[in-house]
């Protein structure tokens, strides 16, 4: 029997660059054999379902390479099956506060590294110094985000995003808390 999976692209249609139609994304899914593909947004977000033995890490990889052959797109693709994204649902530490806007949830491909960790550490210290509300939490492979200024006003957002391709936020992909409500509910259907 096969199983439900959410499908989270990193840097899909941001600024005009790695530009790819929901229709396009379908499109690929459909040809790697997926059933029931949905999208969500124009962000890179889609819900399918494979096969039963099919896993997260050879998913993502799947599409990645689809995408770079059919699309000329390199982007991170982060797969989670559906047990698991319900569960990064439920361990939303924010889960008081989680305004869609102002809560983000970071999901990293393998999980969360030491590399990752250390920079939290860094930028919780710095949060520290400065007083900033910001938050940042790490749950299982997840990193949620707590910005009530906005996450592109955010120092703990900067903190973490610098570095380049080293950068925490960088290894991951982030949606904030009302995609991720939205991608659960389509995972349910």
């Amino acid at each position: 029997m096969a199983r439900t999976h959410v499908a989270l692209l990193r840097g899909i249609n941001v600024s005009g660059h790695n530009r790819l139609a929901m229709r396009g994304l379908r499109e690929t899914l459909d040809e790697l054999g997926f059933e029931d593909v949905l999208t969500y947004l124009q962000s890179g977000n889609a819900v399918f379902r494979a096969g039963p033995l099919a896993e997260e890490a050879s998913l993502a990889e799947s599409i990645g390479e689809a995408l770079h052959r059919q699309r000329g797109l390199r982007v991170g693709v982060v797969v989670r099956e559906r047990a698991a994204f319900e569960r990064v649902l439920e361990a939303n530490p924010f889960a008081e506060v989680s305004e869609g806007a102002s809560v983000h949830v970071v999901l990293f491909r393998n999980g969360v590294d030491d590399d990752v960790r250390e920079r939290v550490e860094r930028a919780q210290a710095v949060l520290a110094e400065t007083g900033e509300p910001d938050e940042v939490r790490i749950v299982s492979r997840a990193l949620y985000l707590w910005t009530p200024g906005g996450f592109a006003h955010s120092r703990l957002v900067r903190a973490l995003g610098s570095g380049g391709a080293r950068s925490a936020l960088s290894r991951g992909t982030a949606r904030n808390w009302t995609t991720a409500r939205a991608l659960g509910d389509l995972l349910a259907e």
